[in-house]
């Protein structure tokens, strides 16, 4: 790779990155855990692994939007267990 397709390649992992790192819904990562998974990310890189050619922090992002759907659902099925059933008294 070129010196501007490798800054390019990074601008684009930076941005996805952040993307991943600003969370989703109720699901915040701290900057330990933002720091760890971008040297896990980068291990990993390191190391030759390259997984299925998805951008590894839009799996991520992907990951919290599935997770933050879920968590949703939970809280809201919960709550309807707590709602009167039957015919309404009015």
């Amino acid at each position: 790779m070129s010196v501007a397709r490798d800054l390019v390649h990074d601008d684009e992992r930076d941005a996805a990155f952040a993307r991943w790192a600003a969370g989703n819904g109720r699901i915040r990562h701290t900057p330990a855990t933002r720091a760890r998974v971008r040297a896990m990310v980068d291990a990993l890189a390191a190391g030759g692994v390259r997984g299925d050619g998805e951008p590894v922090f839009e799996v991520l992002a992907a990951a919290d939007r599935i997770a933050s759907a879920g968590m949703w659902l939970v809280v809201h099925e919960t709550c309807t267990r707590d709602l009167p059933r039957g015919p309404s008294a009015s």
